[in-house]
């Protein structure tokens, strides 16, 4: 098998070979000076219309090259074929073929210690068969290789290039002499190459993670690889949340937020404020929450917004779990605004929720003139009772109120005679509503005649003596 075939084969062996190590930690071959001994064959095309032609001599070459540690390299490269032409199976004649000049590449990283080359150069060739005139002329040139690691600093490699000599007087000339009878077109004169040799690097910086960033100025070396890193190796975080990009599954998470191990912001309480932000990380469920957080309670009764069934309830009711107001007495007067809560059914009552008689306490004066009794008595009308009996059961519900008991009568009659019975019906009223409402503690009253001062009318018409005879209940004391 001829050599090329040979090299062809360990090109194709090699990358099938490594590609299963593929994901190891390290990467080889990025930056430093590599230095390249090689060897291989020439073809040189053969001149038509002869059956001579150059013998696949060996050939000897080197390389300088620096490699960045991007992978882009520049060389310095040259060889030589000390060869033989052929004609009718008998060597006719030596010759030496010389090659030198530079090229630009990049190692591509197929796996850590697999690299495909790509190269392109330009310089001489110098074509020298013994005892015709030489010819050299400017060469360019092309091709494509492998490099196999077998440790950091140690590789093999083969390559196959082309040699391209454009139209050249001096090297058609060179092969008409060598060549007699050959047609020579005056074209361009191309050669190939193929070599196999080693690589051996000084001096490079290493990237263990394999980064992009050398391990000297990686201040994370242990980065996985194919995660995004910053000048410093580090695994990017975009979103800040404390988790690399490359694993993060929620790469937008709001500054602030806390994430999980994929990255994603919680909401633990499922009020869609994420945890870190939640102001009130605990908001029941349903509730409807502020930027924040924080549950809202827009009638203010305690019961947040979401959970309330009443949302409108007046401010200061008094409202059951669900938020919604109640009405105990049931006089339309919410619980909590309702100032006399215990109104019997069906009394009429003021917006506070109180009747007259129990507004009057409330306002600490309760003035009643349709108190009647008995002509220059004390004894009290039957068609009074309902009403002081209403007065004992609102004082019944005030078990704290001091009450004084006072008993006015209008100018009829002497002063003296006016102020003894206004005295006497006034201890009257405190007995028949000691009587009347056992409940009541003695203690808490006390009765007081005023006789006819302090009119609240006059008392020139009938109509003003009536207003001025009258029983008062002052609330001395809570």
């Amino acid at each position: 098998m001829k050599l090329e075939r040979v090299c062809a084969s360990l090109l194709l062996a090699g990358m099938v070979a490594v590609a299963p190590l593929y994901g190891q930690a390290d990467s080889y071959g990025r930056g430093g000076v590599a230095v390249e001994p090689y060897a291989g064959v020439l073809n040189v095309e053969r001149a038509e219309g002869t059956n001579a032609f150059v013998d696949n001599d060996i050939l000897f070459g080197g390389r300088l090259s620096y490699v960045f540690p991007s992978g882009f390299f520049i060389s310095g490269e040259g060889s030589f074929l000390p060869g033989h032409v052929v004609q009718f199976g008998q060597d006719i004649s030596d010759i030496d073929i010389t090659t030198y000049g530079g090229a630009l590449g990049y190692a591509a990283q197929l796996a850590p210690n697999l690299q495909l080359l790509s190269v392109a150069g330009v310089g001489q060739l110098k074509f020298d068969p013994a005892g015709i005139p030489s010819a050299t002329d400017l060469q360019i040139n092309f091709g494509t290789g492998v490099r196999l690691f077998v440790s950091p600093n140690v590789a093999f490699r083969v390559d196959g290039r082309t040699y391209l000599v454009p139209d050249s007087p001096e090297l058609d000339a060179a092969r008409a002499a060598l060549f007699p009878g050959a047609t020579i077109d005056g074209g361009t004169t191309r050669f190939v190459a193929w070599s196999a040799g080693l690589s051996f690097f000084f001096g490079g910086s290493r990237d263990a993670d394999g980064d992009g960033v050398t391990d000297d100025l990686d201040l994370c070396p242990d980065t996985p690889r194919g995660a995004s890193v910053d000048a410093n190796g580090c695994p990017i975080d975009t979103d800040g949340d404390g988790v690399a990009d490359y694993v993060d599954d929620c790469p937008d998470t709001p500054a602030g937020a806390s994430v999980d191990d994929d990255g994603c912001p919680m909401d633990t309480d499922g009020d869609g404020v994420f945890d870190g932000l939640d102001q009130c990380p605990d908001t029941p469920a349903g509730a409807r929450v502020d930027s924040s957080g924080c549950p809202t309670d827009a009638d203010g009764d305690g019961v947040f917004d979401g959970l309330d069934q009443c949302p409108d309830t007046p401010a200061g009711a008094s409202v059951d779990e669900n938020g919604c107001p109640s009405d105990t007495d049931g006089d339309g007067v919410l619980d909590g605004i309702d100032r006399c809560p215990s109104t019997p059914s069906g009394a009429s009552v003021d917006e506070n929720g109180c009747t007259v008689i129990e507004a009057g306490i409330e306002q600490g004066r309760l003035v009643l003139q349709g108190i009647e009794f008995e002509f220059n008595r004390a004894d009290i009308r039957d068609t009074s009772k309902p009403t002081l009996d209403e007065v004992a059961a609102a004082l019944v519900g005030r078990p704290n109120l001091q009450v004084e008991i006072r008993g006015y009568t209008d100018s009829t009659g002497g002063a003296n005679y006016n102020q003894s019975l206004s005295e006497r019906r006034a201890e009257s009223v405190m007995a028949y509503l000691l009587e009347s409402a056992p409940q009541l503690d003695a203690s808490r009253f006390s009765a007081r005649g005023y006789g006819e001062v302090d009119p609240v009318a006059t008392n020139d018409t009938e109509e003003g003596r009536s207003q001025n005879r009258r029983v008062e209940f002052h609330i001395t004391g809570q």
